[in-house]
């Protein structure tokens, strides 16, 4: 199994908690809220489950094997991309639809590119921009 975050619950978070509760291979370790009124809260309730999961919010990242990481990046980036290299050093890898440079590595911006791969390397870690469409 591999241990998975979901670090953010808003429209894609709470896709991202559906979809990796529902993966055979996957296990939901952790959610990861910034709004003090989430922490605590079960992953299910956030994610418009029927159900509980078992697995509630918490605003610090534990060790885990992988993040999907869905805080929002338009409005912060240079903090989202503080969060995703941390993750990235600490040997947790990360997919995201944030960060739109960096859906395509090779013509994405060196100051962007650079501190990914670096992180990578540290961590033993990967990483993957998608869009969300």
């Amino acid at each position: 199994m591999i241990r998975v975050a979901v670090w953010g619950t808003g429209n894609v978070g709470r896709a991202a908690i559906r979809m990796v509760d529902g993966h055979p291979e996957l296990e939901l370790a952790v959610v990861v809220v910034s709004d003090p009124a989430k922490v605590g809260r079960d992953a299910g309730d956030l994610a418009g489950l029927d159900r509980h999961l078992g697995v509630a919010a918490v605003t610090e990242l534990p060790n885990v094997d992988a993040v999907v990481y869905c805080a929002s990046a338009d409005f912060r980036p240079d903090d989202a991309l503080a969060d995703i290299l941390g993750c990235l050093r600490s040997g947790a890898s990360v997919v995201t639809p944030g960060i739109y440079a960096l859906y395509d590595p090779p013509s994405a911006p060196v100051v962007l590119r650079e501190p990914v791969e670096a992180a990578c390397k540290e961590g033993g870690s990967a990483f993957f921009a998608n869009g969300i469409d």
